[in-house]
Formats: C-alpha cells, sequence, structure tokens
C-alpha cells in the first residue's frame, strides 16, 4: 500500500511527536476527566499540524489532497474499436494517419517503428520509442511524458487502452484530470479513423 507522503514527502520524525502528543492529549483526558479541554487541545493540535505541514510540506500536501489520483499517477481511457489488432496497428504506424486523430501529426519516423526511433512532430520537437510490440503496445517518451498505446484482441475486436504518465521528475498541476476529455476523444478519432478505413477497403 502507497503511504500517506511519497520519498520527497513528510519525515517520519516529524509524524511520531505529533502521534505521541495526540495520545497524550487522550490519555490526559482519561485521567483528569477534563473531556472539554481535552477536545480542545486535540483539535488545536490537529490544525497546527495541518499548517505546518502546507508551509513546510506544500507539494506533498497538495498530492495527498487528491482522492483519486497522485499528480504523478498514470491517466488513461480506452474504447474498443471493431477490427483486429491488425488493423488498429496498421493504422499507428502510418505517420500520415497520426494527424487524423491525435493533437499532432508525426513529420517522420527514424529508422522506422522499432524500439529507440526517434519520432519528429508536427509542432515541433521529437519523441522516442522506447517500446514497440507489434500488435500489441507501443511506448513513446517524450521529454516529460510517455504516451503508451496498448491493443488487448478480443475475437474480431480490439481493446485499446491509452495511457499517459508523467516521467523525469514532471507532475500534474491538476492531477491530470484535464487530460482524461482529450484521450477519449483521441480514441474515438483513431476508432472512425480505423474503422472508416479498413471499410473503405471492404466496399
Amino acid at each position: 500500500m502507497r503511504s500517506m507522503f511519497k520519498k520527497d514527502g513528510v519525515p517520519i520524525a516529524l509524524k511520531l511527536p505529533v502521534i505521541a502528543l495526540f495520545w497524550g492529549i487522550i490519555i490526559w483526558g482519561l485521567v483528569t476527566g477534563n473531556w472539554g479541554w481535552a477536545a480542545i487541545a486535540f483539535i488545536a493540535t490537529g490544525v497546527a499540524f495541518g499548517v505546518l505541514l502546507q508551509v513546510l510540506y506544500p507539494a506533498a500536501m497538495s498530492e495527498s489532497s487528491s482522492p483519486i489520483r497522485l499528480n504523478t499517477s498514470p491517466v488513461s481511457n480506452s474504447t474498443t474499436i471493431a477490427k483486429p489488432a491488425s488493423a488498429v496497428w496498421k493504422t499507428l504506424t502510418r505517420v500520415e494517419k497520426w494527424r487524423e486523430w491525435w493533437t499532432s501529426g508525426i513529420t517522420s519516423v527514424s529508422p522506422g517503428w522499432s524500439k529507440g526511433a526517434t519520432l519528429k512532430w508536427d509542432e515541433g520537437g521529437t519523441s522516442k520509442v522506447s517500446i514497440c510490440r507489434p500488435q500489441r503496445e507501443m511506448r513513446i517518451e517524450s521529454r516529460s511524458i510517455e504516451m503508451r498505446i496498448s491493443l488487448f484482441q478480443q475475437g474480431g475486436s480490439t481493446l485499446v487502452e491509452l495511457e499517459e504518465i508523467p516521467i523525469n521528475g514532471a507532475r500534474w498541476t491538476d492531477g491530470g484530470f484535464s487530460r482524461l476529455v482529450p484521450l477519449a476523444e483521441a480514441l474515438e478519432k483513431l476508432k472512425v479513423c480505423v474503422e472508416a478505413h479498413d471499410a473503405g477497403r471492404m466496399s
């Protein structure tokens, strides 16, 4: 199980004294019977600790405040395309097709679709193909984001999962929520692109 704070979060040396103080307040309330003052002291200690954490460790607090995902968690979406994985993979490895479904087209892939290849984007910049497993998985790394495209054959259809993961110390500013809709839209365009191309070839 993931701890409340990551390795760059709150030191255990700071948390232990506060835990001990909380228990001390509870024991004092039990011994003296002054539950009113004990409750006030308990709440005040909790508030003070929260303020201290926000001041000293804002990054850790911002990540722990999200009930769904951390600012370094993967963001993903998926769709089912009514074509085999071979048809989906063919579209993915056609450079001219990327601008039809992704936010940027690809100018070139050198030396070809394989591990270690370099992608040049229409909008500028380059990325590396870190994994290329035909009809199964493709991973493309940019400076701060790794995009994973996974294909799962399901009879005559293919489940396509599109995932983005912050890398090299990068973090989402909103837990990655702003990427959910763009990923869904890209998958829908990819679905149309694959199915329409295959239908046109058969007609």
